[in-house]
């Protein structure tokens, strides 16, 4: 198990792979948000969203100020790649991985 401060590090970085992913994807940015946390959620309508929740992380649907749970998972990883399967059933977000890294210099490193 990762430190808390490493493990939320890595957190960012995939919360930002994964808008990198929807993004190159051409994935309407009005229809998805992701964020820490609900409450750094913005609000939305007809939205698909990932936040943290606890120790996991949510998917929900929001429909006219009306949220609908779709699904809860315990690591990040899993999260996401449920969350862009909704958008894009045939691919995961780590496809764009090694570009995501050449443009933003970062990498996944689980180590201080």
């Amino acid at each position: 198990m990762l430190p808390p401060h490493i493990q939320a590090r890595e957190n960012f970085k995939t919360l930002d792979l994964l808008s990198f992913a929807l993004n190159r994807s051409g994935v309407d940015r009005r229809a998805w948000q992701v964020a820490t946390s609900f409450i750094d959620l913005a609000p939305c309508d007809d939205c698909v969203c990932l936040y943290g929740q606890g120790a996991g992380w949510t998917v929900s649907y929001t429909e006219r100020g009306q949220w609908r749970e779709m699904a809860r998972f315990p690591d990040l990883f899993e999260a996401s790649k449920y969350f862009y399967a909704h958008f894009r059933p045939d691919a995961s977000p780590y496809d764009v991985r090694e570009q995501w890294e050449d443009q933003t210099g970062q990498q996944f490193s689980m180590v201080e």
